[in-house]
């Protein structure tokens, strides 16, 4: 996912580094994200590049394989990795990078050693439809290191079949630089806390309406509290403007693009009580 400040994230963990990355584009990206931009033109010990003809041409790759079945991207990711030949092959997703590894997989030349990185309900969610259990059943067997953030992931992943070996639970992106002084979080006593952060996506497996429902419950237990919304989409900013009239607790939208806490929020101090991301 070029587009992705989670893939951007995690690319910037080796910027010091003499890797050698080469980026497949996995998504129906209309941009490439501006730290990917940043560091594939930086000077630095890292090398990255994206291959020739798909930095501009997610959208349309993707909008086609809707019909070729991911055979297209599988195609041109097992022409890359049979001329680059890399030492590790890394899905960065299961649905879009980890369908298409798995096309490309069929017909390699010299398979690379295969890490899949899980993305939230990855497994979870999708393993409950037949087409994505099939195709799961299909990958993970073939994935040598498989990389989650929870613990939860380990024995659904054992039954669709995988055998290979666990990377201890680590958020996708790396985590964050908490030396960085943007993104310096204040010390103090959570008693002190004064601020709600709830992600605000409603969209395929995000439950932010049913968290701001929560805080609307808790709304008398909430005086002198803000809540701060980030990645809010139009119905979660709705039910938070609603919210607010009917309880008169301050909630502040964070408009979307600035979606990545802590660094939009800086030095906040977040108080015990936290809706992060309700998901099914």
């Amino acid at each position: 996912m070029a587009d992705s400040v989670h893939t951007a994230r995690w690319l910037e963990q080796f910027e010091n580094s003499k890797d050698k990355f080469v980026l497949f584009p996995s998504s129906p990206h209309r941009r490439i994200h501006p730290k990917i931009v940043r560091l594939l033109s930086v000077k630095s010990p890292m090398q990255i590049s994206i291959p020739k003809g798909l930095r501009n041409t997610g959208l349309i790759l993707a909008a086609l394989d809707k019909l070729f079945d991911n055979r297209l991207r599988g195609n041109l990711l097992r022409r890359v990795i049979n001329k680059f030949e890399p030492n590790i092959l890394h899905a960065v997703e299961t649905q879009g990078a980890g369908y298409i590894t798995l096309k490309a997989l069929d017909k390699i030349e010299k398979k690379p050693y295969f890490v899949l990185t899980l993305w939230g309900s990855d497994l979870f969610w999708f393993r409950k439809f037949k087409r994505h259990k099939l195709r799961l059943m299909s990958l993970l067997p073939r994935v040598d290191l498989l990389s989650m953030e929870c613990e939860r992931d380990v024995e659904i992943a054992r039954d669709l079949g995988f055998v290979g070996s666990l990377f201890p639970p680590f958020p996708v992106t790396g985590g964050y630089e908490i030396s960085d002084g943007t993104n310096r979080i204040t010390k103090t006593k959570t008693s002190a806390r004064r601020m709600i952060l709830v992600k605000g996506h409603t969209r395929f497996v995000g439950r932010g309406t049913q968290a701001l429902h929560a805080i609307e419950e808790l709304s008398g237990r909430l005086e002198g509290y803000k809540v701060t919304i980030y990645s809010a989409d139009p119905k979660a900013k709705r039910l938070a403007k609603l919210i607010a009239k009917r309880t008169g607790l301050a909630i502040e939208v964070i408009r979307t693009g600035t979606n990545c806490a802590p660094r939009p929020i800086k030095n906040v101090r977040v108080s015990p009580y936290i809706c992060w991301y309700l998901t099914i």
